[in-house]
Parts: structure tokens; sequence; C-alpha cells
């Protein structure tokens, strides 16, 4: 009975040793073995995003453009290949009978017609618009509609919806993310020092992408405001081109006006004498209507390049933010299942008692 009793007690007493050492195999020392960690792992997965990188369109502004007339060119060729009254032709005279018509309705003193010489042709190219002499402005525009001379007077032409563009530029503050989050220190030992480290390089890995994918941005879009420049640069040097291209042109028409004017004057006899101040008064006018056209038509093409230029730096504005943000929000995301993942971690190894 005895020796019974001791080998009941002999396995009692390995059957605790066993349990005691199942137990101890379970402290902290050994947990960083155990499962939980696959999990883990599979939590810290690298972001994957698919950026929208693509160059706005660039705004055409619908500039205005001065449209002449080829019969103007070519009633001034006809004065100037005759001498006198007589072989003037029919047409031409009719033109230029309007056009004292025009005059003495619009006020203009004999005085300014009289005095208009080539040398004022400069100094009106350099006028403002607004600084030109009123009543011969007017006098163009009576002209323009006349029934008879409006064939012969320019006309500004504006496209369709004058091309006005507005814009309000979105402002291109930096973007920043959240801080990441403290994870819980209470839990200490090896299985909560694999995690953190886990945690650790996937949110050194995860801002790596945050600045890696806003450097792309940035590179693709910061370039286009430097286009966008460029662009505004050219439009307004060939518009500016084209108005000296077009003053030059208007120069040479009138300027053999005002010549078939002096011709004329030349001459002893009275009808020749009116025919030459009908000629400088047809000079007068067109000259001024032409350049007032010519230099609104270019002073609203570069406010229209200007406008465009903010158009298309905000549109770039815009697209880079937009791409700033789903980068911010993919490493947002990306960073609270990172958290999520290290709350979970810790408290698995707590739970399996690798913590305190």
């Amino acid at each position: 009975m005895v020796r019974k009793e001791v080998r009941i007690g002999l396995r009692l007493f390995y059957a605790a040793a066993a349990i005691t050492f199942i137990l101890d195999s379970c402290k902290s020392e050994d947990l960083e073995f155990v499962e939980p960690f696959e999990f883990v792992v599979e939590d810290f997965k690298d972001p994957e995003i698919e950026l929208q990188l693509e160059a706005p369109k660039v705004v055409e502004p619908a500039t205005p453009s001065v449209q002449t007339s080829k019969e103007t060119e070519q009633q001034v060729s006809q004065l100037s290949a005759v001498s006198t009254p007589a072989a003037v032709p029919a047409s031409v005279k009719t033109s230029l009978s309007a056009t004292s018509g025009v005059v003495t309705s619009s006020g203009i003193p004999a005085s300014t017609i009289n005095s208009f010489d080539k040398g004022d042709l400069s100094t009106i190219a350099a006028t403002p618009v607004n600084k030109l002499d009123a009543n011969v402005l007017k006098a163009g525009e009576a002209a323009a509609k006349d029934p008879v001379l409006k064939g012969l007077f320019p006309t500004l032409v504006t496209p369709g919806g004058g091309g006005r563009i507005s814009a309000n530029p979105l402002n291109n503050s930096d973007i920043d993310g959240q801080e990441p989050m403290q994870p819980f220190e209470e839990v200490t030992g090896p299985c909560a020092d694999r995690v953190r480290d886990l945690f650790k390089e996937a949110t050194a890995a995860l801002l790596k992408f945050r600045e890696e994918k806003e450097k792309e941005t940035n590179d693709f879009y910061n370039p286009l405001y430097s286009a966008a420049d460029k662009r505004l640069t050219d439009r307004k040097s060939q518009a500016a081109q084209t108005l000296t291209t077009n003053v030059a042109a208007l120069d040479k028409l009138v300027g053999d006006m005002i010549a078939a004017a002096d011709k004329f004057a030349s001459n002893a006899d009275q009808e020749s004498k009116d025919l030459s101040f009908q000629i400088r008064s047809l000079a007068v006018i067109y000259y001024i209507y032409t350049y007032s056209l010519l230099r609104t038509s270019y002073d609203t093409s570069i406010t229209l390049f200007d406008s465009a230029l903010v158009k298309e730096k905000s549109d770039v504005d815009t697209a880079k933010k937009d791409n700033l943000e789903l980068i911010l929000a993919k490493f947002n995301e990306t960073q609270a299942t990172y958290e999520a993942a290290l709350q979970k971690g810790l408290t698995d190894c707590h739970n399996q008692g690798g913590g305190n």
C-alpha cells in the first residue's frame, strides 16, 4: 500500500512539474516566436496609390482683331495714280464727299484737318486711346456706320464670348498630415519590442512613401507654372509685334493719303484744293479711328492674356492640390491601419503574458 501511494505521489509531482514547465514556456522570453506576429506583419502592408497626374488644358483666350478693307487700299491707290480732279474715279469722289459730311456733323475744326501731316502719325500712335481727339473718334464711328463709307473703315472683330476669363486662384498652402499616435507604453518585453519595431519600420516606410509621392506630384506640376509664365511672355510679345506691324501698315496707307492730298493742294484750281481737304479729312479720321481699334484690340488681348495666366495657374493649383490631398488621405488611412495593428499586437502580447 505504501509503495502504491508513493508511486501516485511521484506521478502527481511529475505532472505538476510538466504543467509548470508548460506555463513557464509562455513567459516573455519565448513569446516572440508566438503566432500572432504573423497577422501583425500582414497588417503592416505597404500602401498603394494611383495619382492623377494630368496637365490642365492650356487656356486659349479668344482675342479680338481688326479687320481692314481692301477697298480702302484700292481707292488710295487710285488717288495716288492721278493728279487732276477730272482723273479721280467717280466712286472715290463719292467717298470723299461723304467724308466731308461726316467731318461737318462731328464738329472737327478745319484747322485740325489742314494741319494734319505725316509727322503727326508717330505722336498719335503713342497716345492712349482715351486721350485721342474725341471729335475725330466720333467722326470715325459715324463713318464706320455710314452707308457710303462703312466699306472703307475697319471693324473690331470680337470672337464669341469675348474670351473673357474669370478665376479665383486656390490657396496653394502646404498640407500637413497627422502626427502618429503614441503606442501604449505599459506593455513591455520581447514580444512588445518586436511589435513596436515592426510599427516603426512600417511608419518610416510610410513617411518615405508620402515624401516620394509628394515629390513626384510637385515635380510634375511645378514646371507648369513657369511654362504658363513663358506662354504669357510669348503671347504679349506676339501681340506687340502684331500691333507694330499693323500700325506700320496704317502709317503707309495714311501716308499715301497725305501725299495725295499734298499733290492736289499744289494745283491752282479750287476743285483740287477742295479735293485735297477731303482727302486729308479722310486721312485724319481713318488714321485715328483705325489706330483706336488696333490699340483697343491690343489692350484687350493683354488683359485676356493676364487673365488666362491666372486661370492656368489656378488649374495647376487645383490639380496639384487634388493629388496632394489624395496622398494625404492614403497616408492617414494607412497610418490608422498601422496604429490599429500596433494596438492589436501589443494587446495580444499582453494577453499572452508578454506585458506587465
